[in-house]
């Protein structure tokens, strides 16, 4: 299983610097927003713990031309020029995967993801919407939001299958549902051991009411 977590273009993790517009209450875009560059060197940033990361939005029929060039921790630009979407049924193209990083390394660590915008204007629209963090620690468990736990710190509530791991302020679980770990052996035996230690004690007091009456 891949893990990964979503955090939405209005996250206190991404930061805007130039002209951008936000767009509120679009129900199929995550979160209901998404933020739309409207003039060339609108840039934005994004801290994020993990080991890999994609930026997801929505493509229309008026993104033909526009340019992000993305880089993380500062180092080599990977320039996106994106087409437009054309489709008979609608002219919007919703969480479409518009960039996602090679593999940062083998463990989660913090990362600042930067992009620049080139090419766009009044006359073009293209919107960030979310991105998604992939981390290591969540590759091989199950990540739910519920009851909290020892075993995940996420800044809300949240349960894990028992690693332990840390996420920036705004990151959630993707996944809803409270986890219920299952009793450990130690604890069966236990719950054993009580069992029988009390059966026993019955029979004892049984017994002795017996020779008394």
């Amino acid at each position: 299983m891949v893990g990964y977590v979503t955090l939405d273009d209005q996250s206190t993790n991404a930061s805007y610097s130039g002209d951008w517009g936000v767009v509120l209450n679009d129900s199929p875009s995550y979160e209901n927003t998404e933020i739309r560059p409207e003039r060339d060197g609108a840039s934005f940033s994004l801290q994020f713990y993990g080991h890999k990361v994609a930026v997801r939005g929505v493509r229309t029929n008026l993104s033909g031309g526009i340019q992000i060039a993305f880089s993380v921790d500062g180092g080599e630009n990977d320039t996106v020029t994106f087409e437009a979407f054309e489709s008979t049924e609608s002219r919007l193209l919703y969480d479409n995967e518009l960039w996602k990083s090679e593999t940062l390394g083998d463990i989660d660590e913090m990362h600042v993801l930067t992009g620049q915008v080139s090419s766009t204007s009044d006359e073009k629209a293209l919107f960030l919407d979310s991105f998604r963090i992939y981390q290591a620690s969540l590759d091989q468990q199950t990540i739910s939001s519920g009851s909290p736990s020892t075993g995940i710190s996420t800044g809300t509530s949240g349960t894990s299958t028992g690693t332990s791991y840390s996420l920036p302020p705004g990151m959630e679980p993707t996944v809803s549902g409270p986890y219920v770990p299952p009793p450990s052996n130690s604890a069966s035996r236990a719950t054993e051991a009580f069992d029988v230690g009390a059966w026993a004690g019955i029979v004892v007091l049984i017994a002795a009411l017996s020779r008394l009456l």
